[in-house]
């Protein structure tokens, strides 16, 4: 994986130093500096520096693919051994209850109406919050807490925290659209 994001790295330093040259060249031709028979070569060599950028830029993209793919594999056979490690449990009484408590704090987590989702409280964290983290809720903050998904596909919020649209834990609806697409 450090391998993949350091290519990545490498072809966009690559792609810097080939658009600093096309910005120099550009600024020569608008200046005028380049005579008739050079302004031909220096256009041929933007387009050669340009496609060398898309083809860097392909790259990127195959590398950014592979990636995510492996990520995705992991993810999946994550999800696998957690469910054996489920069985594992379900058969041993011991753990029996554990198992169930673990599963009932998870109990809304589908897809389908009446999503959950449930993440850490943002204000227990002494952390700060990333500011590429995506912003949820008619309050515009992270994701924190107990949260509740729109039904509408086309929601352009989609996850809502329980207390900005007034549920609790022990009231939640199996179909819920949020106050913006309520009418939808």
């Amino acid at each position: 994986m450090q391998r993949k994001f350091k290519l990545i790295r490498e072809l966009d330093e690559k792609c810097a130093a080939n658009k600093s040259v096309v910005q120099d060249c550009h600024e020569g031709i608008m200046a005028g500096a380049h005579k008739d028979s050079v302004l031909q070569e220096t256009v041929q060599k933007m387009r050669g520096l340009h496609q060398e950028c898309v083809t860097w830029g392909d790259e990127k993209m195959s590398l950014a693919i592979q990636a995510y793919d492996m990520v995705d594999n992991r993810i999946r056979q994550l999800d696998l051994d957690l469910r054996r490690f489920e069985q594992e449990l379900a058969t041993d009484p011991k753990f029996k209850e554990s198992l169930e408590k673990l599963r009932g704090d998870n109990a809304g987590a589908k897809v389908g109406s009446g999503r959950k989702k449930k993440a850490t409280n943002v204000s227990d964290l002494d952390v700060e919050v990333d500011p590429n983290e995506p912003l949820y809720c008619i309050c515009r903050r992270v994701s924190f807490g107990e949260m509740i998904a729109c039904d509408n596909d086309d929601c352009p919020i989609e996850w809502f925290h329980y207390g900005c649209v007034g549920f609790t834990d022990n009231k939640i609806p199996n179909s819920w659209r949020c106050p913006k697409c309520i009418n939808k």
